[in-house]
């Protein structure tokens, strides 16, 4: 979370989130047939996905434990993409009189969903150049630096190592690769003692010099405070509603 909450906001997200279910690989939450409410991944891993009439697809990105699910659906009433997941996962739903009563009431957790959402429009952007400018061995060393970085914010990791559930057909599809390319690129990574990959962990040796290959920065994940401006512009409106509350309830 980016910014501290109040008792009152952490009661209400316990709440909201407290029914959970648990739901297998391969479930689909979110598809462009079906659009319904927010979810968020509390265990376990999905990801967003394009596909094409052929059947070809593209990987967007992963959703990790703490992710929203299905924002863009919500509030466009339209997706464009899918969202599946890869493991076991458990989600909460958040429904629509959750998040309209988040931007009402609540407005610091109304903030951290903006926040979720740019957070992501950052990681599309990284995910843009992996494509675009990144040669094979770049890109995958900046995806699984990016990766632990997320997974580190959510305390998820052993070290440099975490649960490593993507299958080299589904790397391909989020590099944009050959399968072949890809084994010959993880292939060259634990040659350079860099990567191992080993019973569903991949452990990652080199934290340094991956980064030097993927000149990777981290910035668009990286987990910061609200800048103080902001801080108190939260603040001054959740003043501000408890004091329209309270003058309500003197003149009844």
């Amino acid at each position: 979370m980016f910014t501290f909450l109040s008792d009152r906001e952490v009661k209400w997200l316990e709440s909201a989130t407290a029914e959970m279910k648990t739901v297998a690989p391969r479930h689909e939450l979110v598809s462009p047939e079906s659009v319904g409410n927010v979810f968020v991944l509390q265990m376990g891993w999905a990801y967003r996905y394009k596909a094409l009439p052929d059947g070809r697809r593209q990987v967007l990105n992963f959703v990790l434990p703490g992710d929203f699910i299905g924002l863009r659906a919500h509030f466009f009433g339209i997706a464009d993409h899918s969202i599946v997941t890869l493991t076991d996962a458990t989600i909460s739903t958040l429904s629509a009189f959750d998040i309209a009563s988040l931007f009402q009431d609540y407005p610091k957790l109304a903030a951290a969903i903006t926040w979720s959402a740019a957070r992501e429009e950052a990681m599309l952007a990284e995910q843009i150049v992996r494509l675009g400018r990144r040669n094979a061995l770049e890109s995958m060393a900046h995806l699984l630096l990016e990766l632990l970085n997320r997974l580190q914010a959510v305390d998820v990791v052993s070290g440099s190592s975490y649960a490593f559930p993507i299958t080299q057909h589904l790397l391909a599809d989020t590099l944009g690769l050959s399968v072949v390319h890809v084994n010959r690129t993880l292939r060259k990574l634990r040659t350079m003692g860099l990567v191992r990959i080993e019973a569903g962990r991949i452990f990652l040796r080199d934290i340094a010099q991956l980064e030097r290959i993927a000149a990777f920065e981290g910035s668009h994940i990286a987990v910061k405070r609200t800048p103080p401006d902001t801080e108190k512009q939260l603040v001054d409106i959740e003043v501000a509603r408890s004091t329209r509350k309270l003058a309500k309830v003197r003149r009844r």
